[in-house]
């Protein structure tokens, strides 16, 4: 099933700044940094699901000339709203940006110098003698155009410390903490939303049986070269069948990892019932609650997704 939803920056415009702090004492207040790093954020989220098909955004802009720097998100909104605007759009919930702060903390001298944005748009940068800390705190909520209320919403700080001596608008390059930067705060901040809101897997580890023969220890060699699960299972199955009891448990078991592996949950279920059949171990049991989760985390993605 695929979810239309808008993209909105309600969190901060042109108008509205960022304070920077040289040795915990505010100097200055830039306009327009919040506005950047809240259309960076929703840029990098964009990037991150396009390929999902799961979202598809529908992009508006917002008028936040009203926008107070005092008010740090900006009302919910209203049951009413949520209708409307879901209606006039045509989209099945709307995801907004309603509050962003942004703080910089420096122990050098500051500059502020005038710069051009992507746009064209002349925009103020500060630039820096020292490394900077840059703290960033978007709130998100998720607006449901069914029951229309919030689903979901989630703030989190989010903080780096660079060296480069200006806050460019269009830079670009790989995210890097280490150097940190607006965009690395920016990407870092939807990467974790987007793990919030959209199906994925994380990396994990399994074990699997070497053997104690040459057939099975031949299988796991190509596979440790070759990372061919498909293949490996073949020839395990071949072995599922010996008279060797530990062989036959070993290749067994090991059926059931390359189940798993190439993403055959239950049938990874079937392969360590018939492992416990021939030697009943707590490994097995181990194995069979991981397994049980997976089947449940499959289901349930499946159903997001329209599959089922």
């Amino acid at each position: 099933m695929l979810l239309i939803t808008t993209v909105i920056n309600r969190a901060a415009g042109d108008e509205n700044t960022a304070a920077i702090y040289v040795e915990g004492v505010p100097v200055n207040f830039i306009p327009g940094l919040p506005e950047m790093a809240a259309r960076k954020t929703i840029n990098s989220l964009e990037y991150e699901v396009e390929n999902l098909e799961r979202f598809r955004f529908v992009a508006i802009d917002w008028d936040n000339s009203e926008r107070d720097d005092k008010d740090f998100a900006a009302p919910a909104f209203s049951a009413e709203e949520i209708d409307s605007l879901c209606a006039a759009y045509e989209v099945d919930g709307l995801l907004s940006i309603d509050g962003l702060e942004l703080v910089i903390r420096t122990n050098g001298e500051v500059n502020v110098v005038s710069v051009s944005d992507e746009a064209g748009r002349m925009i103020q940068v500060p630039e820096f003698t020292q490394r900077q800390e840059i703290s960033m705190t978007p709130l998100w909520r998720f607006y449901d155009g069914l029951s229309l209320q919030v689903i979901d919403e989630y703030q989190k700080t989010y903080q780096g410390v660079f060296n480069e001596s200006t806050l460019n608008p269009n830079e670009q390059g790989d995210v890097n903490l280490s150097e940190g930067s607006l965009i690395d705060i920016s990407v870092i901040a939807a990467h974790d939303y987007h793990n919030r809101i959209s199906p994925h897997w994380e990396p994990g580890q399994r074990l699997y049986y070497r053997g104690n023969t040459n057939e099975l220890l031949s299988i796991s060699s190509d596979l440790e070269y070759t990372g061919d699960w498909e293949a490996a299972a073949k020839e395990w199955m071949k072995l599922t069948t010996a008279n060797d009891d530990k062989v036959r448990y070993f290749a067994t078991y090991n059926m059931a990892v390359a189940s798993e592996m190439l993403g055959r949950p239950k049938t990874a279920k079937t392969w360590l019932q018939k492992a416990r059949e021939i030697d009943d171990k707590k490994q097995v049991s181990r194995y069979m609650e991981i397994i049980d989760q997976q089947i449940l985390i499959y289901d349930v993605v499946d159903r997001q997704l329209g599959v089922q």
